[in-house]
């Protein structure tokens, strides 16, 4: 089963600077089917919350990725 982003939504609440250390906490919010929301948390080393991000996710059945062929070297 192949699954493809649907939709992504970010809100930025505060600046990063130069030296942040950021950290995104992600979790799957709901699924159901094919279907799927997950929530992305991303905050600075003093916990301060930089951006929220909504992702949704979509599940094609009866597809897969099928890999390029190996290409020859001369």
């Amino acid at each position: 089963m192949l699954t493809v982003a649907a939709g992504l939504t970010i809100d930025f609440l505060a600046p990063a600077h130069r030296g942040d250390v950021l950290t995104a906490t992600a979790a799957e919010t709901w699924r159901v089917g094919r279907a799927g929301v997950y929530d992305i948390v991303v905050s600075n080393q003093n916990g301060a919350k930089v951006a929220l991000v909504r992702g949704r996710s979509h599940s094609l059945t009866g597809r897969t990725v099928i890999p390029e062929p190996a290409k020859e070297t001369p």
